[in-house]
């Protein structure tokens, strides 16, 4: 009977194969850093640390509800994110994605890090073929480095130069080249878009209406999920040390760029020190 199952599934799998063809697609990847050695270490409060993370949380808000041409998977501790066309609008759909999944990881006391490619793909029936996810992998594991969203170049310039409805203020938020010149998303920009906003106002107008509290509860959320990472950390290991202080650095930076001084109190003043290579890719 086993081996009339084994047989009908291997049948099924043949006649997914007749239907293979490329698409032209936005595939992102988000990878959770530090979690392949709790797999390796087979140790199950690992899957219930992910199974709560999923479960728990809305990837998808109300807002982005209607994102009905964006797919996803799970490749062991992969996220891929992909659309059914290589649009700009379908684009930014699949970095927002993206992002909120590493806000909500981050949130949870996981650190990531991925890429967004423009290219061929395929994945259906548990079957993957898929140039641009290589591409993506290929650039995540030896360019990333640090918890970051790296964008393709020629995508990112084609977003940014974009004419076409953001649902954010400014694209330049949105996206932000980095301190070695790659393209990356931003990962706290709905926090900088509620400043930037505010910051047209006066203070007294601010705190008159519901964007400061919506800019406090965001910001120490953020603070405490980023102290949640560090007190995760053992100090010896310098990996991930240098992962949290990237992290540390874009949060403080967001608050100076926000330039909304009676909240320097939520800076995170503590650095990991290491000793290591600065630009460690592991």
């Amino acid at each position: 009977m086993e081996s009339n199952e084994a047989f009908i599934k291997f049948k099924e799998f043949q006649e997914n194969f007749k239907n293979i063809k490329y698409e032209n697609s936005i595939v992102g990847i988000l990878d959770i850093l530090g979690f392949k050695n709790e797999i390796e270490n087979e140790d199950e409060s690992s899957l219930r640390n992910l199974n709560q993370v999923i479960l728990e949380k809305k990837f998808l808000n109300e807002e982005l509800a209607d994102f009905n041409n964006i797919n996803f998977f799970m490749l062991s501790d992969t996220f891929i994110v992909f659309s059914d066309d290589e649009s700009i609008e379908s684009a930014k759909k699949v970095i927002t994605v993206l992002s909120n999944i590493k806000r909500n990881l981050l949130h949870d006391g996981f650190l990531s890090r991925g890429c967004v490619v423009k290219g061929k793909h395929f994945l259906k029936n548990n079957i993957l073929i898929s140039p641009a996810f290589i591409k993506a992998y290929l650039i995540e594991e030896k360019e990333c480095v640090y918890p970051r969203i790296i964008i393709e170049d020629e995508l990112a310039r084609q977003i940014l130069d974009s004419k076409e409805n953001f649902q954010i203020l400014f694209p330049s938020h949105f996206l932000e080249q980095d301190f070695d010149g790659k393209f990356v998303a931003r990962t706290f920009f709905q926090v900088m878009e509620i400043a930037v906003f505010c910051d047209k106002k006066t203070w007294e107008e601010f705190r008159e209406d519901d964007f400061e509290d919506s800019f406090k509860n965001q910001i120490e959320l953020y603070k405490e999920s980023i102290e949640k990472c560090i007190n995760k950390i053992n100090e010896n290991d310098h990996h991930l040390a240098a992962k949290i202080n990237y992290v540390i650095n874009e949060y403080n930076q967001l608050l100076n760029i926000c330039k909304l001084y009676p909240y320097r109190e939520f800076l995170v003043s503590k650095h990991i020190d290491f000793v290591g290579e600065k630009n460690d890719r592991r």
